[in-house]
């Protein structure tokens, strides 16, 4: 960083962090959503503090390009933040700050100040360090904010799985699996599941995940997972405050939350993160299927 600043250029760290081969990389979980609005940042935290009271060594990545959510939620004013790392300038571990419930936060900056950072290059700089943090960090769960963004569609294909929060809403169902459908399209796309907030009841769920599993595997060909589904309480809902399972304010999400972060690190621990392979004549996941987007009406 000194260098940097003396030669007015950017300087691309090569250390990683210190990788050591011998160990695991962390396994990386993708938050994201259809559409903006449904709580993915509160999901995100939660989980992210979640696995961290379970033991697992966690980083949370603020990893929106259209703003600093996380940052903006847990109160952080950092002096420096992602987009330096995209940018080469700082390494991962210069850059994170210490959160709340033994998690790290790797904090974001405003959108406009980021934009340019996440080219492809920025994008496979910022896995390569999160991959190098074997020993270091078990989990870095990666807030993308709204899928698809062309910033991010790397960090899709680099995720052990990505959890696609939703509410049971026939719009937000229905961008959900515009979502999908775009950002799965690689044969190298994460295992799917899916979290649905703001519940009214579980029979609402039940439909929701009913309707959009049925379109996935009828026109994708892609089985999707249900990790949990989280009630309407005021603490789950967007701009909730802080990550709801550090309080007794709502016992019974916070126990869904737990239950919930529990079936991913089953999943990733036991290696069923990974989607399989395609099967034979999966269609592509950019091709037009309006049948599918009829299928999700109620």
């Amino acid at each position: 960083a000194r260098l940097a600043a003396e030669c007015d250029c950017p300087v691309v760290r090569l250390d990683g962090g210190g990788l050591d081969s011998q160990l695991p990389p962390p396994r990386l979980i993708l938050v994201t959503a259809g559409k903006g609005g449904v709580g993915t940042t509160t999901v995100a935290m939660n989980l992210a503090v979640t696995l961290a009271q379970t033991g697992r060594r966690t980083l949370l990545v603020d990893a929106d390009p259209a703003g600093a959510d996380v940052t903006n939620r847990l109160g952080l004013l950092p002096d420096h933040a992602v987009s330096q790392v995209l940018s080469g300038w700082r390494t991962v571990r210069e850059t994170w700050l210490e959160g709340p419930g033994g998690i790290r936060v790797l904090p974001s900056d405003w959108a406009e100040e980021q934009q340019e950072a996440w080219s492809p290059a920025g994008q496979q700089r910022l896995v390569d360090e999160l991959r190098a943090l074997a020993g270091q960090i078990d989990y870095v769960v990666l807030d993308i904010g709204r899928s698809p963004h062309p910033g991010t569609r790397m960090l899709w294909r680099s995720a052990d799985l990505a959890l696609l929060v939703s509410t049971p809403d026939v719009v937000a169902v229905m961008d959900t699996y515009a979502a999908i459908k775009l950002c799965c399209a690689d044969d190298a796309a994460p295992a799917v599941w899916t979290c649905f907030n703001q519940i009214p009841g579980g029979a609402a769920a039940d439909d929701a995940f009913a309707r959009l599993s049925t379109a996935c595997l009828r026109f994708l060909a892609l089985e999707i997972h249900r990790a949990g589904d989280l009630p309407t309480v005021p603490a789950l809902a967007p701009g909730g405050g802080p990550p709801l399972v550090l309080g007794d304010r709502a016992p019974a999400a916070a126990e869904t939350l737990k239950q919930l972060a529990s079936r991913l690190r089953q999943a990733c621990e036991e290696g069923l993160g990974r989607e399989q392979p395609p099967k034979p004549g999966r269609p592509h996941a950019s091709r037009p299927a309006a049948a599918g987007d009829a299928c999700l009406q109620p």
